[in-house]
């Protein structure tokens, strides 16, 4: 906040890195529990960032990936999807389909359209995501880990165990070759492989139940645990780099109220379509 203030004093309301500063201001807001101010922060530093750069420009574009991030911890879902798009196009038209951050975009995409059920469209953008970071040469592969779990969760909503199962096994060999076979991430992905496994048994009974009797009646669509908000936002935490740190007295970034999760997504804090054009 000092940092802001002085900047204001010295080059006015409208500069560069002033909205550079605003981002800052909003990750700390996001951090340290408050996602109301935290797009209230990011709203300003993407508003500035268009006027100062130019909305193609690479800040700009990161603004925008950043006002999705808080729009959706704040529930404003379709805002976020709008942001999103409005930034992968930008970014498509400057400078191409191969550029790292369009892993980082077409994962959020991806990540939020899972979040909200419309599974075909969300693992076209995770598998573009995954090429992205393939051919980007995603260091440690720690975010394609991510992604590739999130899409054996999206494949096994349709169905498709064998895909689920791919998917899975991938993510389970990543995390067993950085961390080993005891680590948590590891032990999940395990767990996660082996309820897979399980669902897709009971499904193809299912499939000769139903193709001896001439009925599809046993084929009704297998009820599958699905990640809480909270589990979404810590993927779209890593994917857009913020790292939470659990201090004592201190709450952690995301804990939604009893009614956060039943609040209307289609309010806007000054979101609207005229703001967001």
């Amino acid at each position: 906040m000092f940092k802001v203030n002085l900047m204001t004093s010295v080059y006015g309301a409208m500069h560069s890195e002033l909205a550079q500063a605003l981002r800052l201001l909003a990750r700390l807001s996001y951090i340290l529990g408050d996602p109301a101010e935290a797009v209230a922060q990011q709203h300003r530093a993407a508003l500035m960032s268009e006027r100062c750069n130019g909305i193609d420009h690479a800040y700009t574009i990161i603004e925008y990936i950043n006002l999705a991030h808080f729009a959706f911890s704040n529930l404003y879902i379709p805002a976020a999807l709008r942001l999103l798009y409005r930034a992968r196009y930008l970014l498509l038209i400057a400078h191409g389909e191969n550029h790292p951050l369009m892993a980082q975009i077409d994962g959020n995409i991806g990540v939020i359209l899972f979040a909200v059920h419309e599974f075909d469209a969300a693992l076209r953008f995770l598998q573009s995501a995954e090429t992205a970071m393939a051919a980007n040469g995603e260091p440690k592969r720690l975010k394609s880990a991510l992604v590739q779990h999130i899409t054996a969760r999206a494949h096994a909503s349709r169905g498709d165990f064998r895909a689920a199962l791919a998917a899975e096994k991938e993510t389970y060999s990543i995390y067993n070759g950085l961390f080993g076979p005891e680590h948590e991430k590891t032990k999940e992905s395990s767990e996660y492989l082996s309820q897979l496994t399980m669902q897709a048994v009971a499904f193809q009974r299912k499939v000769m139940d139903a193709t001896k009797g001439n009925s599809v009646g046993p084929l009704l669509p297998t009820q599958l645990p699905q990640p809480s908000l909270s589990s979404i936002l810590d993927v779209l935490n890593i994917l857009n780099g913020i790292i939470i740190i659990s201090v004592a007295n201190v709450p952690s970034a995301i804990e939604p109220s009893e009614n956060g999760e039943t609040k209307n997504t289609t309010e806007s804090l000054g979101m609207t379509d005229e703001a967001l054009d």
